[in-house]
């Protein structure tokens, strides 16, 4: 994702901050590696654990949908109503409904 793509709230944020756009653009990567490993594990395995490898590639692409979206637009919504899930791995939650850059 080019710089200029990326919302400028979002820039603004220090390198250090949870969802500056260094670290969200981390994660992006770290979750397109996974999607790319259980894609490949899908290929090779059959029956349920296909399906299993099938669903985490599904997962961590739908996640990188989401962590673009929020560069995009500087409104981090992934989670429920009371709650939002973030992370390199989408391990961590935090108390809230969303999370807008200022």
């Amino acid at each position: 994702m080019r710089e200029t793509q990326i919302n400028k709230k979002v820039l603004n944020l220090a390198d250090d901050h949870t969802f500056s756009a260094k670290k969200v653009l981390s994660w992006i990567d770290t979750q397109q590696e996974i999607a790319k490993q259980a894609r490949s594990a899908a290929r090779r395995l059959t029956g349920a654990k296909s399906l299993q490898s099938k669903g985490k590639a599904t997962r961590a692409e739908g996640y990188i949908k989401e962590m673009r979206r929020y560069l995009r637009t500087g409104l981090w919504v992934n989670g429920t109503n009371t709650k939002i899930c973030y992370g390199e791995y989408e391990n961590q939650w935090s108390e809230g409904g969303y999370f807008e850059a200022p």
